[in-house]
């Protein structure tokens, strides 16, 4: 098949193009001008130039190619303007469709996240394919979830099939310039960010590339798959942190409303320094006390795959964080041995910290 990526350089895109390459696929990564294009590097791809929001490069991009896999998107949980986050998804996805369409695609593999699936206020509670966000405040929960309904609402109009895949938090390699996701594990690891009760789960990058893939070819068009770890506290995942690094974590028990008061006087202060503030009333609104538990048991039965389990993933992670150069150069000196860097990566040697 002739796979169209959009977002190829990204971090789940670079995971995708190359287990699409392992199964023979011809990869077409569309990408920015400005794009960081280290991930894809080594593949020797030919690029396609172009911008989701600018439905002429996705139309010349799209032709000729058998199937889209549209991954483009702004990971970012905060923006001055948040129409920086949202449009990019919403026009994103009206202008992929477009090109779909016109070039005659085969399938869509529309990438989302759980965050189109939604959050709980119980921990017993199990979320599923069948379940969307009706209550985050953050404006990249609601971008997915607003531009995977309008994919779904073109993939009917147009009668182009679509598959959806909705992955939790990503860690693992091709991470060159870290999500929010990276820069959590990050700084949990340096010591400079605290575990607080909240629920989640995390994937490797690597089974995300590889369900994205086989959904070219496999899985019920119509159909959401979650691609989703071990659902487990963010306190469980500072304790498997600690136990592989040996570092102790910080955790701070506060409750929704200590946490709003403290992401307030945070968002004052950017305000008043220009700044990203560190913490938002709209992400403890969505993330203190709530819990992202998913059943993907559907998923992993469908495309006859097995993730991989939570101490590989992490282990993995810090050994990428490392090779890239963010972990601080003390701990990064300490953890060398620990966390050798995989030869596929490229140069054996963990770059200096900046």
């Amino acid at each position: 098949m002739r796979v169209l990526v959009t977002g190829a350089n990204g971090h789940v895109g670079a995971n995708i193009s190359r287990s699409l390459l392992k199964r023979g696929h011809e990869v077409v990564p569309f990408v920015r001008t400005t794009s960081d294009l280290r991930g894809l590097a080594p593949l020797n791809l030919t690029y396609v130039y172009g911008d989701v929001l600018d439905e002429r490069s996705l139309l010349a991009a799209a032709k000729d190619c058998d199937v889209i896999i549209h991954t483009a998107a702004v990971y970012r949980y905060w923006a001055k303007n948040p129409d920086d986050i949202m449009k990019p998804a919403l026009v994103g996805a009206r202008n992929m469709f477009n090109a779909a369409k016109e070039a005659g695609v085969k399938r869509v593999v529309y990438t989302s996240s759980v965050w189109a699936v939604g959050l709980s206020k119980d921990p017993n509670v199990l979320l599923t394919p069948e379940d969307w966000n009706d209550d985050s405040q953050n404006p990249y929960a609601i971008a997915k979830t607003q531009a995977e309904q309008e994919a779904w609402r073109l993939s009917d109009e147009f009668g182009i099939p679509m598959i959806s895949i909705c992955p939790n938090g990503v860690f693992g390699p091709y991470d060159y310039r870290p999500t929010p996701s990276s820069i959590l594990l990050r700084d949990l690891v340096n010591g400079t960010q605290m575990t607080l009760n909240a629920g989640i789960a995390f994937v490797d990058a690597r089974d995300v590339g590889e369900i994205h893939a086989m959904a070219v070819t496999e899985g019920e068009p119509g159909k959401r798959y979650i691609v989703s770890g071990e659902n487990m506290l963010l306190r469980d995942l500072g304790q498997l942190i600690e136990k592989q690094t040996g570092y102790t974590l910080r955790h701070v028990g506060l409750g929704r409303t200590s946490f709003s008061l403290m992401a307030g006087m945070m968002e004052l202060a950017a305000k008043v320094t220009n700044t990203e503030p560190a913490l938002t009333r709209d992400f403890v609104h969505d993330l203190v006390e709530r819990y992202m538990y998913t059943d993907c048991q559907e998923t992993w039965d469908t495309f006859a795959y097995q993730p991989r389990k939570p101490e590989v993933m992490v282990s993995d992670a810090i050994r990428w964080l490392l090779y890239i150069g963010e972990i601080k150069a003390d701990r990064a000196a300490q953890l060398a041995d620990k966390f050798p860097p995989d030869p596929e990566w490229g140069a054996a040697q963990i770059l200096p910290h900046h």
